[in-house]
């Protein structure tokens, strides 16, 4: 810039290609601006999916006993866990995936006590192997 300052080119052309410079610059500058925004709220905690993995502990152990749930509660379970299946063919593999919310056990609970009643998740063992 200051070479242009002291240039002997046409003071019109110098005048414009600094204006398009600043006007460039501007433009990025408010771009990273958004772009720095839009990072600080994707890294912000979401307030409705607070994350706490104590609430795995609410939930109740399934193994053993899950296979032996009648369809209609597994398939309210799997609502409930929002659960989801992908097969990759190539590779013979699926992977599943569970939302655990707030909410969640809660729902859990309603579904074991409208289930079976006089059944808390307490309650709830894995059945001997067998």
């Amino acid at each position: 810039m200051s070479a242009l300052a002291e240039s002997k080119a046409d003071p019109r052309a110098i005048t414009a290609l600094r204006d398009r410079t600043l006007t460039r610059l501007t433009e990025l500058h408010d771009q990273r601006a958004d772009i720095t925004a839009r990072l600080d709220a994707l890294a912000a905690p979401d307030p409705a999916t607070p994350g706490d993995p104590a609430l795995l502990d609410e939930l109740p152990r399934l193994a053993g006993i899950l296979h032996h749930a009648p369809a209609r509660l597994r398939a309210q379970l799997y609502a409930a866990l929002d659960i989801r299946a992908l097969y990759n063919k190539e590779d013979d593999q699926v992977t599943l995936r569970a939302v655990i919310t707030a909410s969640t056990p809660d729902a859990i609970r309603t579904l074991i006590s409208d289930s079976v009643p006089g059944t808390s998740v307490s309650d709830l063992a894995p059945l001997p192997p067998g």
